[in-house]
């Protein structure tokens, strides 16, 4: 899988796992030191670094990725979040196999 699907799924999947979380730039700082922090030089580091402090809280996120007049919102937005990591994730698979 290329790292930006990998890195992407894997924080869809983190987002929708991390209940109990309201800080999301912790989450979105541990999915990036394990997939994209490799592949970026100093720079590009610091960058992130100090755009993960703009990260909204998980609450005031699941709300804005819903719509209005969602039941639920937290809830189907969890649920459309999982359904897109599992998305990339087949994408990634066959982008993979087709590669090698």
């Amino acid at each position: 899988a290329s790292v930006s699907t990998q890195s992407t799924g894997e924080l869809l999947l983190a987002i929708a796992v991390s209940h109990g979380v309201s800080d999301m730039s912790t989450v979105f700082v541990q999915c990036y030191d394990k997939t994209l922090r490799a592949h970026h030089n100093v720079m590009s580091r610091s960058v992130y670094t100090v755009a993960s402090k703009a990260i909204p809280y998980r609450e005031d996120m699941l709300r804005a990725l819903g719509h209005d007049g969602m039941v639920n919102t937290d809830t189907a937005v969890l649920m459309d979040l999982k359904s897109y990591a599992d998305a990339i994730d087949t994408v990634a698979k066959i982008h993979s196999n087709i590669v090698h």
